[in-house]
């Protein structure tokens, strides 16, 4: 029998997938728990359009992902931070930080979480950071971390 399942089955598939099983699984489990439901030729034309709506939203998530990693690249931010001996930074540089200064300096709204630093940024230099900001899709720019005037 083919169902549609409403909710997520362990073994057997997520929310919104269409299944096949045993008539007996279907009419004594799955269906009077409520968790799937009869696949009819509506029902499989309205999954079909759904999944067709969400690739296409999927899709253009991407692209515009892609535009803006495409624009993030390459850039370079100046942070100033407060200095002891040796270049060694009072406190650190934090993905937090970088993303603040990436609003303030050029406008770009990131998310803390997408910013990838192996470790906090704790001296003085040029540092390469990676923005993950979407599946597979990166972006590397340029950290300069300058000694505070004063």
């Amino acid at each position: 029998m083919i169902l549609i399942l409403k909710a997520d089955v362990s073994g057997l598939g997520k929310k919104g997938s269409k299944v096949t099983v045993a008539d007996g699984y279907a009419r004594n489990y799955l269906i009077p728990k409520g968790l799937a439901f009869a696949a009819d030729s509506g029902a499989l034309q309205q999954l079909e359009e759904k999944e067709t709506v969400q690739a296409q939203k999927a899709k253009r998530e991407r692209e515009k992902a892609e535009r803006l990693a495409a624009s993030l690249e390459g850039i370079t931010l100046i942070i100033k931070a407060k200095h002891g001996d040796g270049g060694k930074l009072y406190g650190a540089v934090t993905n937090a930080m970088i993303a603040e200064e990436l609003q303030k300096q050029k406008g770009f709204n990131i998310d803390r979480k997408k910013i990838v630093l192996k470790e906090a940024i704790k001296m003085i230099g040029h540092y390469e950071i990676t923005i993950r900001i979407y599946p597979e899709i990166t972006a590397k720019i340029n950290v300069n971390i300058h000694p505070m005037e004063g």
